[in-house]
């Protein structure tokens, strides 16, 4: 069979790229406001996400993360803070692929982690990417649930931070259904 020949089966997904997905992981329960993510979590875990809308699914290809502290980091340390007990845990539909306790964990999952020199902070800042492209799919990874998406679930206490966000940048998708 020729590669002009293939023809996909009439319920294979069809990509055909709507939008670009970029912007702040979010507090969902404060009606989208919050995106600084240095909170107490303890008595109460709280999940920021962002989630496609209905019909589409996201390829996120890459996560962009800032954390700042009145004190200087440490690599045991999460941010300037103790390491954290619990940690914060990076969830795909749902589902944990990577658990942050310390700056060590963040560190191994990002390329170009600098402290911020524009911020006259770098010591006690961090900031960097992780492009999701390079962990064996060229193309990011997938969020399809409409529920939960891309979250981030603080379970301890990150209030002593001065900032904690996290941004994620990708595609938006239609899932088409091909025809015979």
């Amino acid at each position: 069979m020729s590669k002009g020949d293939w023809q996909p089966h009439k319920n294979d997904p069809v990509m055909r790229v709507t939008n670009m997905v970029t912007g702040y992981v979010r507090d969902l329960a404060s009606s989208g406001l919050v995106n600084n993510m240095a909170i107490d979590g303890n008595a109460t875990p709280t999940v920021f996400k962002k989630v496609p809308p209905a019909g589409k699914y996201w390829m996120i290809t890459r996560m962009l993360v800032f954390l700042s502290d009145s004190t200087a980091f440490a690599e045991e340390k999460f941010g300037g803070i103790a390491a954290l007990p619990l940690g914060v845990q990076i969830l795909i539909n749902n589902t944990e692929l990577v658990n942050w306790q310390d700056n060590i964990d963040i560190n191994t999952c990002m390329y170009d982690t600098v402290g911020r020199e524009i911020f006259a902070k770098v010591d006690k800042s961090l900031a960097g990417r992780w492009t999701f492209a390079k962990m064996g799919s060229k193309y990011g990874v997938r969020i399809d649930d409409h529920v939960n998406g891309f979250g981030i679930n603080i379970r301890d206490n990150l209030g002593e931070l001065d900032h904690f966000r996290i941004a994620i940048q990708g595609m938006e998708h239609d899932l088409l259904t091909a025809r015979r």
